[in-house]
């Protein structure tokens, strides 16, 4: 896995192309690029570097915390569950590609971990998942709750276990058309076909759904990244996620 590093290039550029947001009276970057693949923000938590940009506040059941060179969540082996906890980078993307590489370090097979992206609060944000066993999920938090996108999928892109194994996480966003990749490899959608619904897939078939290879955001068109991870039915869960890289994406097309 190639290290990536922040060059003065990229803070000037950066210098250049942020744009100023406020929320909860406090200030926060919106980070913003026409380039493709221009270097947005980029860290490999090397010695703790740009540790404090993420949310490191610990949680009941859980901690958050820059070690041996990746940024590492971990919920407790007595925390009940299920449980969660996910740390956000400070600042505000709009149009991304956003990859994190994520190595199980403990826990059941049965677990699940990702990245967050289009945060705006503790009631407004996405997360893409996957688990140690081979599957993946999106789901969207809204003042109502956790509402399923797209239901669990087993794909065999998930290289499975726990321990050694490690994989890359990937979400590219233009506009409101988000996709999603582990390994470099792309991943369908189950999207309900109706709104209000939730779809099923079993047996390699979308039931109450249409299989998409994206999804289309009504809003909000930009928000922070981040990082999570959650028990399902067992505890004692531990993920270090390193090799953050953000670029500013290639056209996406719209059709």
């Amino acid at each position: 896995m190639p290290r990536y590093f922040v060059t003065i290039a990229w803070l000037v550029g950066f210098a250049l192309t942020f744009g100023l947001a406020t929320q909860s009276h406090r200030f926060v970057y919106v980070v913003s690029n026409t380039t493709p693949h221009a270097v947005l923000y980029a860290t490999t938590f090397d010695g703790g570097l740009f540790a404090e940009e993420w949310l490191q506040q610990d949680r009941r059941g859980g901690t958050i915390s820059p070690k041996e060179d990746a940024l590492w969540l971990t919920l407790d082996q007595n925390a009940p569950a299920p449980l969660s906890i996910q740390s956000v980078m400070r600042h505000r993307f709009r149009d991304f590609d956003y990859q994190a590489r994520a190595q199980v370090l403990a826990g059941p097979l049965n677990n699940a971990f990702g990245v967050v992206f289009r945060y705006i609060d503790p009631q407004h944000y996405h997360r893409f998942y996957i688990s140690s066993d081979g599957y993946y999920q999106l789901t969207e938090q809204t003042p109502d709750g956790n509402r399923i996108i797209s239901t669990w999928m087993d794909s065999s892109a998930i290289i499975q276990g726990v321990g050694a194994t490690q994989n890359t996480l990937r979400v590219i966003s233009r506009a409101n058309i988000i996709s999603f990749y582990v390994n470099e490899q792309p991943l369908l959608l189950c999207i309900p076909t109706d709104a209000t619904a939730q779809s099923t897939y079993y047996g390699g078939e979308c039931r109450g759904g249409v299989l998409q290879d994206r999804y289309r955001l009504e809003a909000p068109l930009y928000g922070q990244i981040g990082i999570f991870i959650e028990t399902v039915s067992e505890s004692g869960v531990s993920v270090a996620f390193d090799d953050v890289l953000v670029r500013t994406p290639a056209q996406i097309p719209t059709n």
